[in-house]
């Protein structure tokens, strides 16, 4: 009777512990996606500047959803670009939204695919981004799989598909026939444009990296740190199918690499060990600030940066 009360027990006990495994392994994946869906026929969001402390308007107009922008009286503004709003086909199986941002009135000086952190959705992530635009770029950016207006769900597996398909569908665009480009990608983007950049080398001109994470078990483990939960679990139970450290190391074009010291969500030094592993052709620009508000501080030394890339 008492071993079969022990045998009980221990059963138990191992049941509990393979429950905790399984949920834990389930959060730590789930934490790298935090999209922002939206449902179909959306026709207004409601927006926060945090740079001018002001709310507005963007309403999305005709099937395509194009971008109009209004101030909190109403009126319509200009937010210093062009904006085309597109939608494209992922090998994910799923149909993106994407925008083209456009400067006013000057040549283009080259294309940037950007590719977004794990949470929103291009109407709050195109801030983080739209200072290179009105200093010469021109900027192609979507949202993943199960973000925005995208299709689908989230899924790593996805996550490079709709990568991949970005740049493929960019590359075929006449308004980028003729520039060089680059992939930018910032955070979950960051990591995520490494593996793409090196799958797609022929199609690309360099890359930029901004605050991303050198591997999905470092920044799990990171995290799980902040949670008082053992790094050494988080690493066992989260998947890594690519990884950006890898990548860096096969990748045979320039790279910039852009990272905060006081980056509170990505590592500093995750930064700082892709660029030690990285091919020879980088550079490593450290600033100060918030994670991944670079271009929003020091957007003209990032462009200065950028130039050296193709000069």
């Amino acid at each position: 009777m008492a071993y079969s009360l022990l045998h009980k027990g221990t059963i138990a006990i191992f049941g509990c512990i393979i429950s905790s495994a399984v949920f834990c392994s389930c959060a730590f994946n789930r934490m790298f996606f935090q999209p922002d869906r939206l449902p179909q026929g959306t026709k207004e969001i409601t927006t926060y500047n945090r740079d001018t402390n002001d709310t507005g308007k963007i309403m999305l107009a005709g099937p395509s959803y194009q971008p109009v922008f209004l101030n909190g009286k109403g009126d319509t503004i200009n937010p210093g670009y062009k904006i085309q709003s597109c939608s494209f086909k992922s090998t994910s199986g799923n149909m993106l939204n994407g925008w083209m941002l456009t400067p006013h009135s000057m040549p283009v000086k080259a294309t940037l695919l950007h590719l977004h952190g794990n949470g929103g959705n291009i109407l709050s992530q195109f801030r983080l981004i739209d200072n290179l635009v009105t200093r010469g770029y021109q900027v192609f950016m979507f949202d993943y799989s199960g973000y925005g207006f995208s299709e689908g769900y989230p899924t790593v597996q996805n996550n490079l598909m709709d990568g991949i398909s970005a740049l493929n569908y960019l590359v075929e665009r006449p308004d980028v026939k003729g520039t060089k480009i680059f992939l930018y990608g910032q955070s979950l983007g960051g990591h995520l444009s490494a593996v793409v950049a090196e799958k797609a080398q022929d199609k690309i001109d360099g890359l930029i990296m901004e605050g991303a994470f050198s591997t999905r078990k470092d920044i799990a483990a990171h995290m799980a740190r902040k949670m008082y939960v053992p790094g050494f679990l988080a690493r066992m139970l989260v998947s890594q199918p690519y990884s950006a450290l890898k990548s860096v190391q096969h990748l045979q074009k320039p790279v910039l690499f852009i990272h905060s010291k006081e980056d509170k969500v990505c590592p500093y030094m995750q930064g700082r060990k892709m660029f030690i592993y990285a091919s020879p052709q980088k550079s490593f620009y450290a600033v100060d600030g918030p994670h991944i508000r670079a271009v929003r501080m020091y957007p003209d030394s990032i462009v200065t940066k950028m130039e050296a890339l193709y000069k």
